[in-house]
């Protein structure tokens, strides 16, 4: 008589094999997991930063279209005030909420949130690179806003456990030459 020899896997075979692919499929499932929370998380920190430079831009643009110095009159350390070559003013105020906001036309615009209150702010410099600017709370007065001849423009921008510090001296492009004179009116 011959003998057949069975061919399969006994059921302690199928049972380790299942329990590997089990311990093999929680591992892909927790890799997936961690890759979405990673994805996540750097779209959450680029839109932060966007916003961040964003709104940086945006002050560095209408400092650099500043028409005289002496309109930075009623500007502080919280507060930029920004008049152009087409006369319309532009507010810029770092507000205790920890929000930027941009002033046009009796208008307020949310430009930014997430800034830090105590490390943001503006400040003033004459011509020889002394700082005029006001105590907390104040501006400055039209003699010392004719004197500014740089300005610096410090914010920190904060989410979650990211911060962004943008910092830079601007000399404002329409008047680095000096102010207008009588006849340029």
């Amino acid at each position: 008589m011959k003998k057949y020899r069975q061919s399969g896997f006994t059921l302690i075979e199928l049972v380790i094999s299942m329990a590997i692919m089990g311990v093999i499929g929680l591992l892909v499932a927790d890799m997936f997991s961690q890759g979405a929370d990673i994805f996540v998380s750097q779209s959450r920190r680029k839109k932060f930063t966007s916003q961040a430079r964003t709104a940086f831009w945006h002050i560095q643009q209408n400092l650099r279209n500043q028409s005289d110095a002496g309109n930075f009159f009623q500007s502080g350390p919280a507060l930029l005030s920004i008049s152009g070559g087409t006369n319309s003013t532009v507010t810029y105020r770092i507000l205790n909420d920890g929000t930027l906001t941009f002033e046009k036309n009796s208008t307020t615009y949310t430009l930014a949130d997430g800034i830090s209150y105590s490390e943001s702010g503006f400040s003033y410099f004459d011509s020889g690179y002394n700082d005029i600017t006001p105590a907390a709370g104040n501006t400055l007065s039209e003699a010392q806003a004719r004197n500014v001849h740089l300005a610096k423009i410090n914010i920190c921008f904060t989410e979650q456990e990211d911060t962004l510090e943008l910092s830079t001296h601007m000399y404002p492009n329409n008047f680095r030459f000096g102010s207008k004179k009588s006849y340029h009116q």
